[in-house]
């Protein structure tokens, strides 16, 4: 294998700031599809069964090809579980999974580099792994949304990047995640961290609406 194709598997609800910082990181990048997937998460307190117009026609301006999905009161992983699907439709063989809150950090992302090191780690794979980690930090950008400040920030290795996604399904939560067909969880190691990517996260540019139900619905869900 020689070439990747590679997509993004995008949820998101409303959070237009949020989502505009997401796809703009994207735009630098060879990707193949933006599978997007819209709508208010089962339980979660808001009016809306799906985002406003703006932020829909945002997502269908991304200058990538982009499948919208309108996804309204599913629980979260029926939501996320679509894109994994989808990537059947498409042939995607390499699937990034990103929140509107999230994303890619471009002065630690060399895209190339990236892809080398991800075909290195699929041909030599020889226990049929399936997930890897992407490097996630918890910073904030300046306005030009270009470099990173905070240096010192907190990194996580989280399950955000999947090979053969078709295959996969959402098992319970968000980082339990197993094949089909075999049944077998993905299990995670230091091996298989991918380099020369970071995502980052934070919910800066959400509202403080936004934020208060965020909470609401993640005490529903302890619940």
């Amino acid at each position: 294998m020689n070439k990747l194709k590679i997509g993004i598997g995008l949820c998101f609800y409303q959070d237009l700031h949020s989502l505009t910082r997401c796809l703009y990181s994207l735009q630098p990048y060879p990707l193949d599809y933006l599978i997007a997937v819209d709508g208010r998460f089962k339980e979660y307190p808001a009016e809306g069964e799906l985002s406003d117009q703006t932020c829909i026609d945002l997502v269908k301006s991304f200058r990538h090809p982009v499948k919208y999905l309108a996804a309204p009161g599913l629980d979260e992983m029926e939501k996320r579980q679509m894109y994994f699907e989808e990537c059947n439709r498409f042939g995607i063989d390499v699937l990034i999974v990103l929140d509107s809150d999230e994303y890619i950090v471009p002065t630690a992302t060399n895209w190339d580099l990236f892809h080398l090191d991800l075909l290195d780690k699929i041909n030599s794979n020889i226990s049929y792994r399936q997930g890897y980690h992407i490097p996630t930090i918890r910073r904030k950008l300046d306005k030009n949304e270009e470099n990173i400040l905070d240096v010192d920030g907190d990194v996580q290795n989280l399950p955000k990047l999947f090979y053969r996604p078709g295959c996969l399904e959402y098992v319970g939560n968000q980082y339990t995640i197993r094949d089909k067909k075999s049944g077998l969880i993905q299990i995670y190691n230091g091996n298989a961290v991918c380099q020369h990517i970071m995502i980052g996260h934070d919910h800066s540019l959400r509202s403080n609406k936004s934020i208060d139900e965020h909470l609401i619905y993640q005490n529903r869900l302890v619940h």
